[in-house]
């Protein structure tokens, strides 16, 4: 259902769809042999040169077609504005009639929906933009990795070949892991995941749809303090991301990058005093999560 800006009221969640483009996979592929330099330190890191290679592994490794979310609020004019966690933390720099991208989905709290003023999720929006907090300028990567630990669900091995089978043939995959020390990947990758995850349990920083959530969670209201909440249920088996399988041509150098990853990580050096621990999947709500959320229900595609 197409709908347009005057559809669109305080509240409302904004989520963006990654939308695959012409010569899309020469594009992540590149980004994707860039990331390996910067990892084995051929190159220096600048993450600005990977965006939408990030973008894509968010939608893979959720299962989901949306990257990011933001949240339309109310200035003190009563200007419709979309507050958003980026690069520069949580901001509000435009209004909803500058907001302009081709692809965007409107949501709505079933809550709010139903009834209940949006002005508590609002008051809760405007008190993060409080100055003296700070967040995470790297969040897409915080994100991706979250996405990628919550969906092996503790079985990374088995979980990394799933994600693969969805771009390589079978075979293509049992070559990438047939003659390699599983467990030793497995202390690498959970190490590795871990570190970058530990911005999530820092309630300081926030990724874009949990700063989403984060406003519907903390609503206050003096009836039913989860009045708003947006629950991790799913009641939706729709919004599964549609993924183009690599053309033919292209999985031999797939196959030679998760080669070279899996080379990386297995040589890097994990501190000898290194435990894993199982993370709360409720720390950290991705884009998908608030699509999904039986809290929530699609208004429509803006145009």
């Amino acid at each position: 259902m197409e709908i347009t800006r005057e559809d669109v009221q305080e509240g409302d969640i904004i989520l963006m769809p990654y939308i695959e483009e012409e010569n899309d996979w020469l594009i992540l592929l590149g980004q994707a042999l860039l990331l390996l330099e910067m990892i084995v330190g051929i190159r220096k890191f600048e993450k600005d040169q990977l965006i939408k290679l990030i973008k894509y592994l968010i939608t893979l490794f959720s299962g989901s077609p949306y990257y990011h979310a933001a949240l339309v609020t109310s200035d003190e004019r009563g200007t419709l504005c979309v507050m958003e966690a980026g690069k520069g933390g949580v901001t509000m720099k435009h209004t909803l009639s500058a907001y302009v991208f081709p692809n965007i989905e409107i949501y709505r709290s079933k809550a709010i929906a139903n009834g209940l003023p949006s002005k508590p999720v609002n008051d809760r929006a405007l008190s993060l933009l409080d100055p003296h907090i700070k967040y995470a300028e790297d969040n897409l990567w915080v994100l991706a990795i979250w996405c990628l630990y919550r969906r092996v669900d503790g079985d990374l091995i088995n979980g990394l070949k799933d994600i693969l089978e969805e771009l390589l043939p079978k075979e293509a995959v049992d070559r990438i892991f047939g003659d390699i020390d599983e467990e030793a990947l497995t202390v690498a990758l959970d190490y590795l995941f871990q570190t970058v995850l530990s911005q999530a349990r820092d309630k300081t920083k926030m990724v874009c749809s949990a700063m989403v959530a984060d406003c519907f969670n903390h609503a206050e209201t003096d009836k039913n303090e989860n009045a708003y909440h947006i629950s991790l249920a799913r009641d939706k088996a729709t919004d599964v991301a549609s993924r183009a399988i690599p053309p033919q041509e292209l999985h031999g150098t797939i196959e030679s990058l998760s080669n070279l990853a899996v080379k990386a990580a297995l040589d890097f050096e994990v501190p000898a005093n290194h435990e894993s621990i199982k993370i709360d999947s409720s720390i950290l709500y991705s884009p998908g999560d608030i699509g999904w959320s039986e809290s929530t229900s699609k208004i429509g595609h803006l145009v």
